[in-house]
């Protein structure tokens, strides 16, 4: 079996050969080429289907083995590096853990590929093509640009935080409640602060009598950042992190993450794999992960907060189990004994193969559980999340449509196409669509971008679905997907969104990821599909049942709301606060 990277010239690396051929891989550009450019050539096998099955075998033993991991090196350094984060929708050991899985079922199957693309080079040495394991240049010099433009940025955030106003007094945190949100531009709104994450959580513990801080993350905010924090410190009470920090603690979390690069020494083997080569790879990359570090400065924020005796009821975060929430979490048990801390998953259903979800219960958590609905609740229990620290809360992101929605009313034959902001996910539900709807003239499909994606990638997009067929259109989902007779989308919670709406939806399966499918816990959705004319097939029955079914669709959509939605009551309100101050 031979083994190639896409630098190489197509032709050049099937010379000689015969039979079939496999990329195993996240760039689905390069599939793209290579798939036209071979041709007549060689037979390429999807994979696709393939590295589902694998990731449901594996997902289990994987996890046994980074909790192995996380036991044997249990500390900051591990809890905030990329292994422990495990973040699979951008890539991650897990996935190619994966893919090697892949192969060895496709080496053991009747039609044994006689070539195998990818462009992750430690993965084709882990195939066998040991040349590849060198030292290489780019990765050093990749590392220091990324680290020297972290520094700049921090410089200039620091600076920033200086510049836009003094700040307030924090006192000491008794009847406090610390809410850590995300802040973007949505964020920054005329009548006071909108949070997407938490909705109306600050007003409501504010009427309950606590002092509500929040502590936002700026993300794209859409506005210089002076001119962000100082409409914070203007709207609401608002923690700015860098008004507590010096230089000693910017340097002090860049040796904590770099320090995580030696991390792990040794990695457990996964149904008989070993995974020591991209192992090996996940460290170096952390060599370069400046991504991490400003959640690592909340250790030393809650540190230094706690030194000026600030020390508040409850500190709320979002749960997403990931790498950006452990820093608060391990700093608040070391340095705030009374603080309840408190994760609020805030999706309505979790994504199978996000493992992230998944990873570790036994490691650093939340003392408090908060989720959004009864289902969510079992789900995580049957995880492994201790059932004690488990609540229901209010579903707070969806308190608009807890009222039954209106009977979908869509216009006839119109399908919404929501491309993801992730490129890959982007670009194969657009190749399908445009292979799958090209041509059925009486089928008028409106392509809804990300609002986020790059203009380059954006462009891409358009030349794949150009023609009269394809309108592409801006604004709110929800005003789309109520005239669309049905959805398509790569699967990710909006799938979820367009069902509890009683939207027929169809899923775009993945070739270059892990399929991401919120509705596979609940019967009565079609899987995911990974080629043209399935999709097509997918795609006229659910404008079929949005015309003659439609009293079912909302039916369907009263029993998922009914068990994944949860109301705002004093009872939902209280899994927020410490028992002592639930009757405030």
């Amino acid at each position: 079996m031979r083994l190639a990277h896409p630098r190489e010239l197509p032709e050049r690396a099937a010379a000689g050969l015969s039979g079939t051929w496999a990329y195993v891989g996240r760039d689905d550009f390069e599939l793209r080429r290579w798939e036209a450019a071979l041709a007549g050539k060689l037979e390429r096998l999807p994979v696709g289907a393939a590295l589902q099955d694998a990731a449901a075998r594996l997902r289990t033993p994987f996890l046994t083995a980074l909790a192995e991991a996380g036991k044997a090196n249990d500390s900051l350094e591990w809890w905030s590096g990329r292994i422990a984060d495990e973040d699979t929708l951008t890539g991650s050991l897990f996935f190619w853990t994966c893919a090697l899985e892949v192969v060895r079922t496709l080496r053991a199957g009747p039609r044994p590929p006689v070539l195998i693309v990818s462009e992750n080079e430690d993965f084709l040495a882990a195939l066998g093509d040991r040349s590849l394991l060198r030292p290489r240049l780019r990765d050093a010099l990749l590392a220091a640009g990324r680290w020297a433009r972290w520094a700049w940025r921090s410089l200039g955030e620091w600076a920033a935080a200086r510049r836009s106003g003094a700040p307030a007094p924090l006192g000491d945190g008794k009847g406090a409640v610390l809410l850590h949100t995300w802040a973007g531009p949505g964020y920054f709104a005329k009548d006071g602060p909108k949070d997407a994450y938490f909705g109306p959580l600050a007003k409501l513990l504010t009427e309950r009598g606590k002092r509500v801080v929040v502590l936002p993350f700026l993300q794209s905010p859409g506005r210089p950042r002076v001119e962000a924090l100082a409409w914070l410190r203007k709207s609401g009470d608002h923690l700015i992190a860098e008004d507590h920090y010096s230089l000693v603690d910017y340097i002090w979390a860049a040796a904590v993450a770099f320090r995580a690069a030696s991390l792990p020494g040794e990695f457990p083997k996964v149904a008989g794999l070993d995974l020591s080569v991209l192992v090996a790879r996940e460290r170096r990359l952390q060599r370069a992960n400046t991504s991490k570090v400003p959640f690592i400065m909340y250790a030393r924020l809650v540190s230094r907060l706690a030194e000026r005796g600030f020390q508040p009821d409850a500190a709320i975060q979002t749960f997403e189990n990931s790498a950006d929430e452990k820093p608060l979490l391990i700093a608040a048990r070391e340095n705030w004994p009374r603080t309840l801390t408190v994760g609020y998953q805030h999706n309505v259903s979790l994504l199978p193969m996000m493992v992230q979800h998944f990873t570790a219960p036994d490691g650093p958590q939340p003392q408090r559980i908060v989720c959004c609905s009864p289902f969510l609740k079992g789900l995580l229990e049957r995880h492994g999340f201790k059932p004690e620290t488990l609540r229901v809360g209010p579903s707070l992101r969806y308190l608009s449509i807890l009222p039954p929605p209106p009977p979908h009313a869509p216009e006839p034959n119109t399908v919404l196409v929501c491309l993801s902001l992730e490129a890959g996910g982007a670009v194969e539900t657009a190749f399908l669509v445009g292979e799958a709807l090209r041509g059925r003239p009486d089928v008028k499909v409106r392509v809804k971008p990300h609002p986020m994606t790059p203009q380059d990638l954006l462009a891409r997009l358009k030349a794949e679905l150009s023609g009269p067929k394809f309108e592409f259109v801006s604004g709110r989902v929800e005003d789309w997907s109520a005239r669309s007779a049905c959805a398509v989308v790569a699967g990710s919670t909006v799938s979820m969104d367009f069902a509890l709406a009683g939207v027929p939806v169809v899923q775009v399966g993945r070739e270059t990821a892990l399929d991401f499918d919120p509705l596979a816990y609940f019967d009565g959705f079609p899987r995911p599909v990974r080629d043209a004319a399935a999709l097509r097939r997918e795609v006229e029955k659910a404008l079929a049942a949005a015309g003659a079914d439609a009293a079912a669709l909302m039916a369907q959509a009263g029993r998922l709301r009914a068990e994944c939605l949860s109301p705002l009551t004093p009872e939902s309100m209280d899994a927020f606060l410490p028992e002592a101050a639930c009757a405030v």
